[in-house]
């Protein structure tokens, strides 16, 4: 039933009486605004707020308008102290006050309500007997009002509070009005507005707060943990409650909470209504990555990077110890190691575990690598001296990590060089150990090649030096008795340069 429309009604009707005659308040049906603002209440029946005067004087209202002062205190809209004093720190995000007067605050550390206080409430023996204060809306106690009887909310008489609304002055009605017509007007009212309460009924989205719920993101979103009927549900689902708990865990979430973060949004609170569980029990979805998943995927990034074949190299790899919990969605691993790693020996690499593209864990895998290679080994002994052939010689596999420098990968590289010291069979032929042979020695006449454009002429000189094949040497004319210079050539003529 709709009291303001009624009660609007009925004080239309009220100009045909006495306004002089003496009033009485009517608290059969008292018009509630639904105003959304946290820090207004009203008493859902008997009794009065108290609230602390500049002289220390206590005084009494039902008017639920309240404020915060510079300290954070909850004060009335002139400024005074509730009593007893409650203060609100500025990082709070939320405010929720309970029908029993207990005061909640939320903030973006924590999803869970801090308690700061309790609202008191205050009754008279005799109410009728309270002095009204010079300011508007305040009372003082009296002799004939009786002294107070403090009280929790909803306890010894007093009535419940009720968040987000407030209450208008009492109606002062004529006391002489009849009670059948104050009937009659009640009657007429209930008939205007039925049919739009119905309506209105329909239109509104129903809110309907889970017992457990199951989230996926960082944030509880309203459509995890309650379900949600009417124009504009899809919109309202996507609203913003609290922090989600690590993956794996739950955290409960105060319906107090829920319907603060809906009355602050841009819905209208007379556009819902909301029901279900007082405390849902939220869990963040998760998934287990194994350390031998781990350890694996490590495995396959260390063999698509190899600097060589996977069949010449043995990759161990020790995976995590332990189990990695991750919020779910899907999974990606990026591997990092220190640059100068040539993929020889041990070294730790470094693993940064993505969710969807977000960077949830880091994780550490060690890895040792021994890779193998081609070397040329003796295959008997090869006497200081002689030239090297190819039954003198045998390709084996060496670890990298131990290849002996100037070593060769191929026989071909080996084959007719000459022994510079005796290789025995299963050394390693190094550039050290063997040399190119000498094709000319000093004093030997040889064939000299000269070219000029297209002609080549072809003669012979006698070498001063001794010389392998790319070598420069000195060569003397035996005509002419003059000094030239060529470059020794594989078949051990000269070419004069």
């Amino acid at each position: 039933m709709r009291y303001a429309a009624m009660l609007a009604v009925v004080m239309s009707m009220c100009v045909a009486f006495d306004s002089a005659s003496e009033g009485i308040y009517d608290q059969v049906a008292p018009d509630h605004i639904h105003t959304g603002q946290e820090l207004d209440l009203v008493i859902m029946g008997t009794g009065y707020f108290k609230v602390e005067l500049p002289d220390g004087a206590t005084a009494y209202t039902r008017d639920g308008h309240f404020e915060t002062d510079r300290e954070g205190n909850l004060v009335t809209k002139d400024g005074y102290d509730l009593d007893p004093r409650i203060t609100l720190p500025s990082n709070r995000t939320a405010t929720a006050v309970r029908h029993d007067g207990a005061v909640d605050l939320f903030n973006a550390d924590s999803p869970n309500a801090q308690a700061v206080g309790i609202i008191r409430l205050a009754r008279f023996p005799n109410p009728s007997g309270l002095a009204s204060h010079p300011i508007r809306g305040l009372y003082i106690e009296t002799h004939e009002s009786g002294p107070p009887l403090d009280g929790y909310p909803g306890e010894d008489g007093l009535g419940e509070l009720k968040q987000g609304y407030l209450e208008r002055t009492f109606v002062p009605l004529p006391a002489d009005i009849p009670e059948p017509v104050v009937d009659r007007l009640a009657a007429q009212s209930v008939d205007a507005f039925a049919s739009d309460e119905f309506q209105e009924e329909e239109e509104m989205l129903r809110i309907s707060l889970n017992d457990e719920a199951f989230v996926r993101g960082p944030r509880v979103l309203l459509g995890e943990v309650a379900t949600i009927e009417g124009a504009g549900a899809e919109k309202l689902a996507d609203l913003e409650i609290t922090t989600s708990p690590r993956p794996g865990s739950t955290n409960s979430i105060q319906a107090a909470l829920v319907e603060t973060r809906i009355r602050n949004s841009a819905i209208a609170p007379s556009d819902y209504k909301i029901s279900g569980s007082k405390l849902i029990r939220a869990t963040r979805l998760h998934q287990e990555i194994m350390g031998f998943e781990i350890g694996e995927d490590l495995r396959s990034y260390v063999l698509a990077n190899l600097p060589w074949e996977p069949t010449n190299a043995n990759v161990e790899v020790t995976p995590p110890n332990f189990d990695v919990t991750v919020p779910d969605g899907e999974v990606t691993i990026k591997w990092e190691a220190n640059p100068n790693y040539k993929y020889l020996g041990a070294t730790s690499f470094s693993g940064s575990i993505y969710v969807d593209g977000v960077l949830e864990r880091t994780v550490m895998g060690r890895v040792n690598i021994e890779a193998f290679g081609d070397v040329v080994v003796a295959d008997r002994d090869i006497p200081r001296g002689s030239i090297i052939r190819p039954d003198d010689l045998v390709i084996e596999k060496m670890s990298l990590e131990n290849k002996v420098r100037g070593s060769y990968t191929e026989m071909d590289e080996v084959v007719g060089k000459v022994a510079k010291t005796t290789i025995f069979p299963g050394n390693v032929v190094t550039n050290r150990k063997i040399d190119t042979p000498i094709l000319v020695r000093r004093h030997q006449t040889v064939n000299v090649i000269s070219r000029v454009g297209s002609l080549v002429a072809r003669t012979q000189a006698r070498s001063r030096d001794d010389g392998r094949a790319g070598d420069l040497i000195t060569l003397i004319d035996p005509s002419t008795k003059d000094t030239i210079q060529g470059v020794i050539q594989a078949d051990g003529s000269v070419e004069i340069m």
